[in-house]
């Protein structure tokens, strides 16, 4: 099978009907793309630059609307720290953020949860809400970058991650050994008259 390489959106977007059209019918494949488009579509042969894998998985999980969100503050918090790295990767968050937002040579990370109890009359009786802060919220005001880094935090722990390849090849050969959790997942329905 011939390889062929996107290196924008629109151009994959316009490619889908005819890709669709040649796997289709592949249900291990169509399994398998609930759980990383991504990679079903690489498995495929279709092959991606590294900055459309990105924008795509943006678009995948959020659609264009928070995807612009995120790649804005991406990009504030790059600009703020001085160099482009994974905003989701902990390790690089540790490398370039911590030296900017350190105290006394240290970062001190602590969960902060908060706990609320409210009775109402009527039918809905008793709420209980359990909220968990971002441990680097305390250090929102160290250093220009923590804003949009919390922003984009907050925004990106609303959806789960695309599966990872491990589990796309579990999918991929039908392992259905264990319960898979789709919290996201969007069809179109097209009139067929």
């Amino acid at each position: 099978m011939k390889s062929k390489k996107f290196t924008t959106l629109r151009a994959l977007q316009a490619e889908m009907p005819a890709i669709i059209k040649e796997h289709g019918d592949n249900s291990d494949i169509a399994r398998a793309a609930l759980v990383n488009p991504i990679l079903a579509l690489e498995m495929s042969g279709y092959e991606f630059s590294d900055e459309l894998k990105h924008e795509l998985d943006y678009h995948i999980r959020f659609g264009p609307e928070k995807k612009k969100e995120l790649l804005r503050l991406e990009k504030e918090v790059h600009k703020a720290a001085g160099k482009s790295f994974e905003l989701r990767d902990d390790e690089s968050l540790k490398k370039i953020i911590h030296p900017l937002i350190a105290k006394k040579g240290r970062v001190e990370l602590k969960k902060q949860v908060q706990y609320s109890f409210s009775l109402k009359t009527g039918k809905a009786g008793a709420t209980f809400k359990k909220e968990q802060s971002d441990p680097y919220e305390t250090y929102r005001d160290a250093h220009p970058a923590m804003a949009p880094l919390l922003a984009y935090r907050k925004i990106e722990s609303t959806v789960a991650p695309l599966g990872s390849e491990k589990l796309f090849k579990r999918a991929l050969k039908g392992d259905t050994g264990e319960a898979v959790t789709f919290n996201r997942v969007r069809f179109r329905l097209k009139n067929s008259k």
